[in-house]
């Protein structure tokens, strides 16, 4: 009655990397296609399925506990990939100087349109190129559906250049 249970079981202590690598898989395919990255919490939580196939090593018999761990954790990431929104949910205008002084703060402001009907926490970070020091680097908003909102962030050359933001 088991026994696929048991193959199962063997199959994975026998190819561990292996599963390794498919628990990874799926978030470098969303990184290279679709320019999506998890957040430090699901990178986190997806740890602990990848820490568990070692404990099937040790321990078969706890084989069906750690299948059930991972199983829900992949509904977990699943169910934040469907959470994001499409790119025209959202749009961004950035107003700054054309030139920055070297050592000198900077004023620019990023003014977000959440054009969807939905309500989302958003972490706003623009793209700075490294020779700049922004301050703050990260903006963490909650946007209801149809509205703007406006940040503004210091910003300090450390080199001299003509940099694109």
């Amino acid at each position: 009655m088991f026994d696929w249970f048991e193959t199962l079981r063997e199959s994975v202590s026998h190819f561990t990397w292996l599963w390794l690598v498919l628990i990874v898989a799926p978030f470098l395919g969303l990184a290279y296609w679709k320019r999506i990255f998890p957040h430090m919490p699901l990178l986190l939580l997806v740890c602990v399925p990848a820490g568990l196939v070692f404990v099937v090593l040790v321990r078969p018999e706890f084989f069906a506990y750690v299948l059930a761990g991972d199983l829900a954790i992949l509904l977990v990431a699943a169910a934040d990939v469907f959470s994001i929104p499409s790119r025209k949910a959202f749009a961004v205008q950035r107003e700054t100087l054309r030139i920055a002084s070297l050592k000198g703060s900077h004023k620019v402001s990023l003014h977000i349109s959440n054009q969807s009907r939905r309500t989302f926490t958003i972490w706003v970070r623009d793209d700075v190129p490294q020779e700049f020091e922004p301050s703050p680097k990260e903006f963490l908003l909650k946007m209801i559906g149809r509205t703007r909102a406006s940040m503004h962030y210091e910003l300090k050359a450390t080199r001299r250049g003509a940099f694109k933001l």
